[in-house]
């Protein structure tokens, strides 16, 4: 499934609290209960490798 932009995307600023509960909340879930559980972990921890 593919979303259409209707308008300007502005970036997300979480603060690292926030990044840990969104990596806890995919742990419970399983990263591989789906391809999009595993790719959102991924890039949270892409994301926090680059901090």
């Amino acid at each position: 499934m593919s979303l259409w932009r209707t308008g300007v995307l502005t970036p997300l600023a979480f603060d690292l609290p926030e990044v840990a509960a969104l990596m806890s909340s995919l742990a419970v879930l399983g990263p591989t209960a789906s391809q999009s559980a595993g790719s959102a972990m991924r890039k949270l921890a892409e994301a926090l490798s680059r901090v």
